[in-house]
């Protein structure tokens, strides 16, 4: 229900296990709330507070979730019951520092993680084998990038302008790396295939 827990000072974290269960939390439920760690199925993402640090998705489709929801948030795991993420779910998220896919997604689609200027770290495992167009471009801090043996195509402009990558190792499925994948990575000093 809308407001269900606004105002709640003591409440830390929220863990809300799918189970089966549809769980009826609307925006807002958790508006003014202290709480910045969430555990939660996509459904629910938008009623999440603007203060959400810690995100665990887990399951469920992601969808936009909108700038002003996401300007606290610098952690987000995205679990294996995660079926798809949504072009640019998470672009433009300021604060975001780490991010750990490891769903059973096919691709990472355009945009997801655009211009997220925070974004150190990141693990892409799970079964993903494509990397969507400008879905890290922009990203100027990041520079360590963990890429699962799964990935078989980098899209254009995927990494571009990541000025902070230094090195960058591709599984031995890499099949295509598309125009521009990793134009101005300046500062690229390694990178291994296989």
């Amino acid at each position: 229900y809308r407001d269900a827990f606004k105002d709640y000072t003591n409440l830390r974290g929220v863990t809300l296990e799918n189970n089966n269960t549809t769980f009826d939390i609307r925006e807002g439920a958790f508006d003014n709330c202290i709480a910045t760690t969430f555990s939660v199925p996509a459904s629910l993402m938008k009623s999440l507070p603007a203060t959400t640090k810690k995100l665990t998705i887990t399951s469920g489709e992601i969808e936009y979730l909108g700038s002003t929801r996401a300007m606290a948030l610098e952690v987000l795991i995205i679990k294996d019951g995660v079926t798809s993420v949504a072009s640019g779910a998470f672009r433009e998220c300021p604060s975001l520092r780490s991010v750990a896919i490891v769903a059973s997604i096919d691709r990472i689609d355009d945009y997801t993680f655009y211009k997220c200027p925070s974004l150190e770290s990141l693990d892409i495992g799970g079964t993903s084998t494509e990397i969507g167009k400008s879905a890290f471009a922009d990203c100027t801090s990041l520079s360590e990038l963990l890429i699962g043996t799964n990935i078989a195509t980098v899209c254009q402009d995927a990494f571009k302008g990541c000025t902070s990558l230094t090195k960058l190792q591709l599984g031995s499925r890499v099949t295509a790396i598309e125009k521009n994948a990793f134009e101005n990575c300046t500062s690229l000093e390694e990178l291994s295939i296989g």
